[in-house]
């Protein structure tokens, strides 16, 4: 019996010390390789969280008539084009929100990480899967969809943006021609969905040929009007010497992460007059999913939950350091050279004799 009673005082002594909360040094070494493990899991995630991702049952595969070409944008710089690669399926996003230290790109085509004002930019499924997100109710009009993929890559560029608010702003909403001419109050009808950021920048709705959409005009909005399974692109050209970087959002989403769009988050990089295109929500380096117009039920953020602003296309543009005081000096200078040339023109027009010839007196007639 004691013998037994000692067996057993043995086990259970042995089994207290391998517990955790009875070693001494329980949390250092075991531990800690198991918390640096973790950390190197999240490091190897964390990209993908800078990109969108595809919602249920998206398409996959490079489009067969995807052009092979090099993008530009916010934070990213152009590089080579190159052969498109097979993409691994995208890890699942982290419940956590995306990293804010993460570098921006500035690309010519799409794709940015959040990040503070100071830092990286871009320069430029199966259908029958089912859907895990709840659905709207149908909707009437347009939304945009998660289309087929496209090649268009990226790089990373420095930028340091002037302020945290942005240099300008624009904002053009999109629908099919009745809820287009509705929208605008059915007052003007134009053959370009074109408009400014102030007068530095333009930014257009263009379909697959490079032809700008057709808009409304009134009520105080541009509305640009599309058809359903179109193919679209937004474009934005830079009509100054400075460069910008250009932050732009899809149905109130932002077209690099495919989260919640905010004037935060990273853009692309356009240069002094640059041309830069966007052709879809950024997926990985090399690889955008076309923007396509479909039914709001079918859009991207109705099937991301997030179906609240589905009709608009925002962009908001930063001037680089300094820019701000550049712009001033500069109207300084011009408000200046009209106040001077019209004076000059005015003295150089100066008659000293006006009069010429003396005046006839004026006669008084009295009856």
């Amino acid at each position: 019996m004691k013998r037994l009673l000692s067996v057993l005082f043995l086990f259970v002594f042995a089994a207290c010390g391998n517990h955790p909360s009875a070693t001494p040094n329980a949390g250092d070494a075991n531990d800690e390789l198991a918390q640096n493990d973790g950390a190197q899991e999240l490091d190897e995630a964390a990209p993908s969280w800078r990109y969108a991702q595809p919602p249920p049952g998206a398409p996959s595969g490079y489009a067969d008539d995807a052009p092979r070409r090099k993008s530009e944008g916010y934070g990213f710089d152009e590089r080579p084009a190159a052969e498109p690669r097979a993409e691994k399926a995208p890890p699942p996003a982290p419940t956590t929100g995306p990293n804010k230290n993460a570098p921006a790109r500035d690309m010519a085509g799409s794709s940015s990480a959040e990040a503070e004002s100071r830092g990286r930019v871009l320069d430029k499924g199966d259908s029958s899967a089912k859907r895990s997100v709840a659905q709207p109710n149908d909707r009437p009009g347009l939304g945009t969809t998660w289309g087929e993929t496209r090649y268009s890559s990226v790089t990373e560029v420095r930028f340091e943006r002037d302020s945290e608010s942005p240099s300008y702003t624009a904002t053009m909403h999109y629908n099919d021609p009745r809820g287009a001419s509705a929208l605008a109050g059915g007052s003007s009808y134009s053959r370009s969905a074109t408009m400014g950021l102030g007068s530095a920048l333009t930014m257009s709705i263009r379909d697959e040929y490079g032809n700008a959409l057709s808009a409304y005009r009134g009520n105080g909005r541009t509305v640009a009007v599309g058809e359903n399974g179109q193919r679209y692109t937004i474009v934005i050209d830079n009509n100054t010497n400075e460069r910008f970087e250009v932050v732009l959002s899809v149905d109130g989403l932002d077209v690099l992460d495919g989260r919640e769009a905010a004037y935060g988050k990273r853009g692309y990089l356009i240069d002094a007059y640059g041309h830069l295109e966007v052709e879809g929500f950024r997926q990985s380096d090399d690889a955008v999913a076309a923007f396509r117009f479909g039914s709001v039920r079918d859009s991207y953020a109705a099937r991301t939950g997030q179906a609240r602003n589905v009709g608009v296309i925002g962009a908001a543009a930063f001037g680089e350091r300094g820019y701000r005081a550049r712009l001033a000096a500069y109207q300084e200078r011009m408000n200046a050279i009209r106040y001077n040339n019209g004076d000059i023109e005015r003295r150089r027009n100066a008659d000293p004799f006006p009069g010429k010839y003396a005046t006839p007196p004026q006669w008084t007639v009295v009856r």
